[in-house]
């Protein structure tokens, strides 16, 4: 028997807290009966639309998928918004897209909108005669009484607020840089306008200043803990789990004059999982060792779940 999907939908840029009260709340509605998925769009809609071609963002769509695997949804199904997709309709959208998904429920925010140039609203999808599912709208994360919105959070950093940025995001915020002759020229997430900042940079730490790179901080275990997960962020059918105030995902201490490592991971169901305890322990060492030279290291692999 296929399982159903119960999904919430949205942009999700940066996974903040309010996208993470819908994932919640889909995990939740999903339990082991359903699967739960989020659905997402890339790129995003309003650089297609054209309001803003070279908008810079706060997840890259590998960072989202990263963020939702490791918050326990099962599977991320992306939908490629071209200029055709565009300008479909409302009813067109839901009878020939999300009608054919399989979903058993999906979960939305108050404020989604669907269809070419948003024309569809949430009344609408919950009204509509041609859905196959039911539809369940979660009620907005607050901030100061304030609704939570990636734009403002954009806004935050730009403007070097990147303790209430972290903390509407719960989580520390990261940007995937291209770098020449010590300064940044390209990313595709956002970044401050001015100030001064300690950053990771190529799994090291340095302090940036106006985009500039002034000069190295000494390693601290935090940075070993980042190149760590960067590895694996960056291999297939394997993610981080989340992590929490009680647990990180990613621990590190130095013992015996060895360096050790404790990751915990959820694999793909289907996947070997001596062989992929096996890779992260090959390649999170060498990428250490490549960064650092530092060569007597123990990681340790711990699965705690499986994901599709």
């Amino acid at each position: 028997m296929v399982m159903k999907y119960v999904a919430c939908i949205g942009h999700f840029d940066g996974v903040h807290l309010g996208h993470q009260k819908l994932i919640k709340k889909t995990i939740e509605l999903a339990g082991d009966k359903y699967i739960s998925a989020a659905i997402t769009f890339y790129p995003d809609p309003k650089t297609v639309y054209g309001a803003d071609k070279n908008k810079k963002h706060l997840s890259t769509l590998k960072q989202k998928e990263n963020y939702m695997y490791q918050l326990g949804i099962q599977e991320v199904i992306v939908i490629d918004f071209t200029k055709e997709f565009s300008l479909v309709t409302p009813d067109i959208f839901i009878e020939y897209f999300l009608n054919k998904f399989d979903l058993q429920t999906l979960v939305c925010g108050p404020d989604f909108s669907f269809g070419h140039k948003g024309s569809g609203k949430v009344k609408d999808l919950l009204e509509s005669r041609i859905k196959n599912f039911d539809v369940i709208t979660v009620e907005e994360e607050l901030y100061n009484d304030h609704k939570i919105n990636s734009t403002e959070i954009i806004e935050m950093i730009k403007q070097g607020d990147i303790s209430t940025a972290n903390y509407l995001l719960n989580k520390n915020y990261i940007a995937n840089v291209t770098i020449k002759d010590n300064t940044i020229i390209d990313s595709e997430n956002v970044l401050p306008l001015k100030g001064s900042y300690k950053v990771l940079i190529n799994n090291k730490q340095y302090l940036l200043t106006d985009n500039h790179i002034d000069y190295k901080i000494g390693l601290s275990i935090s940075v070993f803990e980042s190149i760590a997960q960067y590895t694996i962020e960056d291999m297939k059918d394997v993610y981080l789990t989340l992590s929490t105030n009680f647990r990180k995902n990613v621990n590190c201490k130095v013992e015996n004059n060895a360096l050790i490592i404790d990751l915990d991971i959820v694999v793909r169901i289907g996947k070997n999982v001596n062989e992929i305890s096996r890779q992260i322990q090959n390649n999170v060492a060498s990428e250490i060792y490549a960064m650092t030279s530092i060569s007597n290291i123990i990681v340790n692999v711990n699965v705690k779940g499986f994901c599709i």
